[in-house]
C-alpha cells in the first residue's frame, strides 16, 4: 500500500504479537493507516503504543500535518477519501472500506482534544471512546440506562426514600 500523504513511500505493516492487530505506518511522514475499527484496538494496545513511541500526549514540535489541495486516495481500496473533522483536526476517511488516515502528529492531537471535551465525527468519537477505555460512554444504550437507574436507586436508598413513594 502506498502512503496517501506522500504517495511515494510504501506503508510498512507492523503486527502486534499480542493482539494480532496489524498497523500500517509511513516511515517518511509518520502517518498511520487504520482499517475499519482498528483505531480503538490500537489505543488499547500498550505494545503498539510503545513500538511507535506513542504516548497519548502531543509532543511539541513533532507534528507533521500535511496540507493537500487534492483529494487523497485510499491506500486499501483506491476510493477517494473524504475529510472528517475532529476537534479542529481534519482526518481522511474512506467511505468504501471505512479506513482512517492520520497524518504525523494528528493521532496525538485528536486524543488530546477528545480528552479535553472536543467532539467531531461520530465514528471517530466512538472508536476513541472505546479504545481509551471510557466504559460508561462506550457501553450500549441499554447498559447506560441500567447504570443510571442503579445509581438513582442507590441515591434514593441513601436518603431513606423507597422507590414506591
Amino acid at each position: 500500500m502506498n502512503c496517501p500523504a506522500c504517495s511515494t513511500d510504501t506503508l510498512a505493516p507492523y503486527a502486534d504479537p499480542t493482539s494480532g492487530l496489524e498497523v500500517d505506518s509511513c516511515r517518511a511522514c509518520e502517518g498511520f493507516w487504520f482499517d475499519a475499527r482498528e483505531l480503538s484496538r490500537f489505543l488499547e494496545s500498550a505494545t503498539l503504543k510503545q513500538t511507535f513511541h506513542w504516548d497519548d500526549k502531543q509532543r511539541k514540535g513533532e507534528a507533521s500535518f500535511t496540507i493537500s489541495t487534492s483529494t487523497r486516495q485510499c491506500p486499501r481500496c483506491a476510493d477517494k477519501m473524504v475529510e472528517r473533522l475532529f476537534g479542529g483536526v481534519t482526518l481522511d476517511r474512506c467511505p468504501g472500506c471505512g479506513g482512517l488516515w492520520f497524518d504525523g502528529g494528528e493521532l496525538q492531537a485528536v486524543v488530546a482534544r477528545y480528552r479535553s471535551g472536543a467532539h467531531g465525527d461520530h465514528e471517530i468519537t466512538r472508536e476513541l471512546r472505546t479504545g481509551l477505555g471510557t466504559p460508561s460512554e462506550s457501553a450500549p444504550p441499554e447498559a447506560q440506562k441500567s447504570n443510571l437507574l442503579e445509581s438513582a436507586r442507590a441515591f434514593l436508598a441513601s436518603l431513606g426514600v423507597s422507590e414506591t413513594e
